[in-house]
């Protein structure tokens, strides 16, 4: 059994201190080896640079990653959306860079999935412009509005991969194009956290514009922090997805 969590069964053993670790609480080192939060805490703060400054200062870890908190999952996935649309620096700040990627990319996937589901639904709801050309593509090919529409929902948890998936390659290239370094790992992080904004979607009409504003706002505390990037960088980095983004609509 866990050595933190008594009723969860261990799936490792630390490779530093041999202590049985869950899923909650299994983490990887620099070189891939699974550690306990406390063998990590005591290595990476000198590692991990300007993303280690949460450690340094005394913050807890971000309330996602907490894996001593007491509160149930969905309680810290909340919290952690709070933290992270209230105070991004704060949040990348507490957020050390690991190689453990599972929580970011749960997070990243039922944010997007939710977010992404919730503007299909108001659009359907709503009748929004950007539904018309669908429906007259519908009419076109003599298929019922009402089978295209149960399809759009449908998708969205395949659509939430992609979305993740393309959008983490896009800002990465474009960290690289202005000068970045860091690995795509980081990008991801940053960027799977950062769709946490999507859940702004909850809110018909200006969800979505507080959405992109949040998310921008994330991605550019994250890439100042995590990937040390200056901010002109960026600032850059940001701008280049959206501009590819517009690009494609005026197409």
């Amino acid at each position: 059994m866990c050595a933190t969590h008594p009723r969860a069964r261990a799936l490792a053993l630390c490779t530093r201190c041999d202590s049985p670790l869950c899923l909650r609480c299994h983490d990887s080192d620099d070189d891939g080896l699974a550690v306990c939060p406390d063998c990590l805490d005591g290595a990476r703060a000198p590692q991990e640079g300007q993303g280690a400054q949460g450690a340094s200062m005394g913050l807890p870890p971000v309330p996602l990653e907490d894996v001593r908190s007491a509160q149930g999952f969905f309680a810290r996935l909340l919290e952690t959306f709070r933290l992270l649309a209230l105070t991004p620096v704060e949040f990348f700040t507490r957020l050390i860079p690991s190689r453990a990627l599972l929580r970011p990319l749960v997070f990243g996937y039922l944010c997007a999935a939710f977010g992404l589901l919730m503007a299909i639904v108001w659009q359907i709801t709503f009748d929004l412009p950007g539904q018309e050309p669908i429906r007259e593509m519908a009419r076109e090919q003599g298929i019922p509005i009402a089978i295209v529409e149960v399809a759009q929902v449908i998708s969205v948890p395949f659509y939430a991969v992609f979305y993740l998936g393309l959008n983490t390659l896009v800002l990465h290239l474009a960290v690289r194009l202005v000068g970045g370094k860091a690995p795509l790992r980081k990008t991801f992080q940053i960027f799977a956290y950062s769709t946490g904004a999507l859940l702004l979607n909850l809110i018909p009409f200006v969800g979505v514009f507080l959405s992109v504003f949040v998310q921008i706002s994330a991605q550019f505390a994250g890439l100042r922090i995590i990937h040390d990037l200056s901010v002109g960088r960026a600032m850059l980095a940001c701008i280049i997805p959206m501009g590819l983004v517009l690009l494609g609509i005026g197409r």
